[in-house]
């Protein structure tokens, strides 16, 4: 409330953490349960993100599969960046196709991660760390990324995740449309997603990182300065 009385700071640019916690949000667009093949492209909005090579990747896998929809779903920082995303759409032939839902509740957000045949990520920056690419995994998702910072280093391409060369919309929908048509691959690359989301749990985070500060200790043991019964306990 102070941010927003004070700083004149938007309130759909403010959101609790930890995750979880009940925030109020604006209402998503309405839009019906779609059953066809569903891409969905998670996270803000925003130019960093190299939306514009999502998009113009869509516009190739419609005209193979002219039933896919795409839905960006996340808040939206600029409205103007917005309609020159629509815009954009409209000329790659997908204006119908192509869904805005805005801010969404975080059971939405996750409904539509499961319901996706492939979440695609963007990013036209390397960047450090990726929410959308841990929600994923958790949700078991089959994930489409660019080949470039923390997408490269993470994703083990082929296994829990495929990568695309970044800012190439062909390479993209080529990947897309082959991803759409084999359930297979589609199977495949899911249970890596399963498989990853386990490894990285919280707890077992946690107990690893009980295990580098025990390490720490037992090195530092008969230091000056130091205690032998210094041990860290879960």
């Amino acid at each position: 409330e102070l941010l927003t009385r004070e700083y004149g700071l938007a309130t759909n640019r403010l959101v609790h953490i930890p995750l979880g916690v009940p925030v109020r949000v604006p209402a998503a667009q309405a839009h019906s349960k779609y059953d066809g093949p569903l891409l969905v492209c998670p996270g803000y909005v925003s130019r960093r993100k190299g939306l514009e090579t999502v998009i113009r990747a869509f516009g190739k896998v419609l005209v193979k599969i002219p039933d896919a929809r795409l839905h960006l779903v996340g808040g939206i920082a600029h409205s103007t960046y917005e309609r020159e995303l629509q815009e954009l759409a409209a000329n790659v032939g997908a204006a119908e196709a192509v869904i805005f839902t805005g801010m969404v509740p975080l059971s939405q957000f996750y409904d539509e991660l499961r319901r996706a045949q492939v979440v695609v990520l963007g990013a036209e920056y390397s960047i450090s760390a990726s929410q959308p690419l841990a929600q994923a995994w958790a949700m078991g998702a089959t994930i489409a990324a660019p080949r470039i910072g923390a997408f490269e280093e993470l994703l083990n391409n082929g296994i829990d995740g495929r990568l695309y060369p970044a800012g190439d919309p062909d390479a993209l929908a080529a990947m897309l449309t082959e991803l759409i048509q084999s359930p297979t691959d589609r199977g495949r690359l899911a249970a890596g997603s399963r498989s990853r989301a386990s490894r990285d749990s919280w707890t077992k985070v946690g107990l690893r990182t009980v295990d580098i500060y025990n390490e720490v200790i037992t090195r530092t043991n008969g230091r000056a300065g130091t205690h032998g019964n210094d041990v860290v306990r879960a």
